[in-house]
C-alpha cells in the first residue's frame, strides 16, 4: 500500500534535484525504488495470504532490501532519507526473521517509524 503511494507520488510529481548529476541520480534512485518497494509490498501481501511460504517470502524481502541498499543517491537529502528507510527495513526484516517476544511487541512501533521514514523518502523524491 505504501509502495503504491510512492509510485503514484513519483508518477505525478517526478523526482527532482538541483545540479544535473544529482537530478539524474535522484531520478534513477527514485525510479528504481518504486519497483523495489512495490515488489516488497507484493511479497508481504503474498506472505500474509500464504503463511506456509513465509521462508521464501523472507528470502525475497532480504534480496529486495539488498537491492534497495545498493542504490546510491548523490543528493544529500535523498541519501539521508534512503539510509533512514533502509535501516527501518533492516530492523523489520531482522524482527521477522528472528522473532522473539520483545521484538514482536515492538513491531507496531517499528512499522510506524518505517511509515515516517517512507514519508520522508517520498518527500525527498518529490519536487
Amino acid at each position: 500500500m505504501a509502495a503504491t503511494f510512492v509510485l503514484a507520488t513519483l508518477a505525478l510529481g517526478g523526482c527532482a534535484g538541483t545540479p544535473l548529476s544529482d537530478s539524474l541520480s535522484t531520478v534513477q534512485v527514485c525510479g528504481a525504488s518504486v519497483g523495489i518497494l512495490t515488489s516488497m509490498e507484493e511479497t508481504l501481501r503474498s506472505a500474509l495470504a500464504n503463511p506456509m511460504e513465509a521462508g521464501a517470502s523472507a528470502e525475497r524481502l532480504t534480496e529486495l532490501s539488498a537491492e534497495f541498499e545498493a542504490l546510491s543517491p548523490t543528493d544529500e537529502t535523498l541519501a539521508a532519507a534512503h539510509a533512514a528507510l533502509g535501516s527501518q527495513i533492516d530492523v523489520i526484516l531482522e524482527t521477522v526473521e528472528n522473532p522473539n517476544a520483545a521484538g514482536l511487541a515492538g513491531l507496531p512501533t517499528l512499522i510506524a517509524e518505517s511509515q515516517t521514514a517512507l514519508q520522508d523518502y517520498i518527500q525527498a523524491c518529490t519536487p
